[in-house]
């Protein structure tokens, strides 16, 4: 079995015992893989599994590469330190933020679908949507704050007509179980976010339902492991 395949199978028997209900995937179509029921929440789970790291950083060099080739004064911007996304010039971190952004797009797309066609399956056209992301060993993506700033740039694409594109994700939660090293060694996360897809929407319940579902989801895993859960400082 996949270690993907694993963690699927923990989870589900948390969001069982947690109170929610795993939907049966239909043949002729893909739909999300939980609903809160209660809190009218239909939730859809993606892991993070291949690290990315050494492809990713051959494509950003190129790029530097590419970038310096035309303008070499942009290098001593940098002031002799590695480079950082927030601190390179904007040639050189426009370029580096698509790069990254990529192939979350994609995730992310697949799980508004998910999440669009289950609503309309089980007919909750007012069930907020909620993207779980969880890290299962891509060593690129081990700064929680920096992924979920990835995630915002892509939730705030919108259509030409000013839409958000992706309005069936009201909020996403990026987290881990000391399953790829952090700058604190190997401890958990949980970075959620909400997102306000019309003006006026209430998003104290995602919240809400964010911060119960993380005391739960610790919980279960301390009584499965036998020992405290080991959080990440920096959230």
């Amino acid at each position: 079995m996949k270690p993907e395949q694993e963690f699927e199978l923990i989870f589900r028997d948390f969001v069982n015992q947690f109170g929610g209900e795993v939907i049966a995937e239909p043949s002729d179509v893909k739909i999300a893989d939980y609903l809160f029921r209660k809190q009218n929440i239909v939730a859809e789970l993606k892991c993070l599994v291949c690290d990315q790291t050494k492809v990713m950083n051959e494509k950003i060099t190129q790029v530097v590469k590419n970038v310096v080739k035309q303008n070499e004064s942009l290098l001593l911007l940098c002031d002799g330190q590695p480079l950082a996304i927030n601190k390179a010039p904007k040639e050189i971190s426009d370029p580096w933020l698509q790069i990254l952004v990529k192939p979350l797009e994609g995730i992310i797309e697949s799980a508004h679908r998910q999440i669009r066609s289950t609503k309309q399956r089980l007919n909750l056209p007012s069930a907020q949507g909620l993207l779980l992301i969880f890290n299962l060993g891509n060593q690129l993506h081990n700064r929680p704050q920096d992924f979920r700033l990835l995630v915002a740039k892509i939730l705030r694409k919108k259509l030409p007509n000013k839409q958000l594109r992706f309005t069936n994700i009201h909020g996403v939660v990026y987290f881990s179980y000391e399953s790829v090293k952090t700058q604190q060694q190997n401890m958990s996360f949980w970075a959620p976010m909400q997102v306000q897809v019309a003006p006026g929407d209430d998003m104290k319940p995602m919240e809400q339902f964010q911060k119960d579902l993380q005391q739960g989801w610790y919980s279960y895993v301390e009584k499965m492991s036998g020992r405290p859960v080991r959080q990440h400082a920096g959230e």
